[in-house]
């Protein structure tokens, strides 16, 4: 395996997704000291020809890449970005090659990485570079999104997981795609407890009891406190969980026999816990255990980011998974509708992968039976073109053995 490299010219080709050429260049950056500039290669935007442009991506590339080296002022290197006026036509590539790239480099060798760009970008650049005698060395590589591999041409490959070499934070990772954070973090203490109790009545399938006591109503069931305190006084379930709840959450003070006082300022909030906050709690609590037993400092665990890009409407991620640089994400839904399930599976896919690329990954917890899950997971692998892509789970699942062993399984590649 090829571990000393001590090209000059490190030449990167950006496409719509700038991940993979972010994780390249972190790589070789660390591994090769003698890079004096890294190449920038994007399309420009051509309505003559129906191409659009990725200017933006090279833009927030080089503005994470300059944020994380240029804090290290004897690393300091040019970043040079060159824009090609039409990546379907090869005399014109060539042309934007020669003028822009060829005559500009002023150190003799290079090493282009084709991972990213067009096919018919990757290939004429590929071909100039290679039939070219104007550099003393030149080598090339690709990156195996899927396994995470970099592979060299001549040396095969350069490293075995890219995760073990490169990571980056979640904020980072949307910035890199044009997104922002629009929400902020918002935590409820002590909920130990209730999430033990919800857990317990999963186990022992009273899960629906707890909720069909008030099902009924058409709008927040907490509105009307009659039927509040009857499920209370007549639901064993729904009373255990009430009990559970934290204090910022309680809704009645069982000393007294009566709702709260001040019932009408929190229910809202424990309206949202009981219409599954609790789960998107109970998941991010249970990934952390997972991180922890791993004692892996390259995992990042965190719930509901609200996402906004410009000119677009902002999504939310329940929770998020973060190995490295490969995103895991995940949707949390109560329904066992099969329609509202693949509509949630079929988000978080989509924009798992605007975000983490081709190596990303989604889960869909729902309260589906074990064998609708399983069917679901079929047919949202095959409609999203994926390649077991996605892990749907059903209310079976949610037992904290059976959990643990699915998400490892589907987190690892165990």
């Amino acid at each position: 395996m090829k571990k000393n490299f001590d090209f000059e010219n490190l030449i990167l080709l950006v496409g719509t997704n700038p991940l993979p050429q972010f994780v390249i260049a972190e790589y070789f950056l660390k591994k090769n000291e003698n890079i004096n500039t890294i190449w920038l290669i994007y399309s420009e935007e051509n309505k003559d020809v129906n191409q659009e442009g990725t200017n933006i991506q090279a833009n927030n590339l080089e503005r994470l890449i300059r944020e994380r080296w240029d804090r290290h002022p004897s690393l300091k290197f040019p970043l040079e970005k060159v824009s090609l006026f039409d990546v379907g036509d090869f005399r014109k590539i060539n042309d934007d090659m020669e003028k822009k790239v060829m005559k500009e480099i002023t150190y003799e060798s290079i090493h282009l990485n084709y991972t990213g760009g067009t096919k018919s970008m990757g290939i004429c650049i590929y071909w100039i570079l290679r039939n070219t005698d104007r550099f003393t060395q030149r080598s090339f590589s690709y990156l195996d999104a899927r396994n995470f591999r970099l592979i060299d041409d001549n040396d095969g490959i350069i490293a075995e997981d890219l995760r073990n070499e490169v990571n980056l934070s979640f904020e980072e990772l949307i910035n890199l795609h044009g997104f922002r954070r629009k929400n902020s973090d918002s935590k409820i203490e002590n909920i130990e407890d209730s999430l033990k109790k919800f857990i317990e009545i999963i186990k022992k399938k009273e899960i629906e009891n707890f909720y069909n006591c008030l099902k009924k109503e058409n709008t927040d069931y907490l509105k009307n406190k009659d039927k509040v305190i009857s499920c209370i006084e007549k639901n064993p379930v729904f009373k255990s969980i009430i009990e559970s709840l934290p204090d910022e959450l309680k809704i009645y003070d069982f000393d007294k026999n009566q709702l709260v006082e001040n019932y009408n300022n929190i229910r809202g909030k424990t309206y949202d816990y009981f219409n599954g906050k609790w789960l998107e709690h109970y998941i991010e609590n249970f990934l952390k255990k997972i991180k922890k037993e791993n004692n892996n400092k390259q995992i990042c665990v965190l719930r509901n980011w609200e996402i906004k890009k410009e000119n677009y409407n902002y999504f939310q991620l329940d929770v998020i998974f973060l190995n490295a640089y490969q995103l895991i994400s995940i949707s949390c839904t109560m329904s066992s509708n099969k329609g509202i399930c693949k509509k949630n599976g079929f988000e978080v896919v989509l924009r798992t992968r605007q975000i983490g690329g081709d190596e990303a990954r989604a889960i869909l917890i729902t309260f589906a039976e074990s064998f609708s899950a399983k069917i679901m997971q079929q047919e949202l692998i095959y409609e999203t073109g994926g390649s077991k892509n996605i892990l749907v789970l059903g209310i079976e699942d949610l037992k904290p053995e059976i959990l643990n062993k699915k998400l490892k399984k589907f987190l690892f590649d165990d």
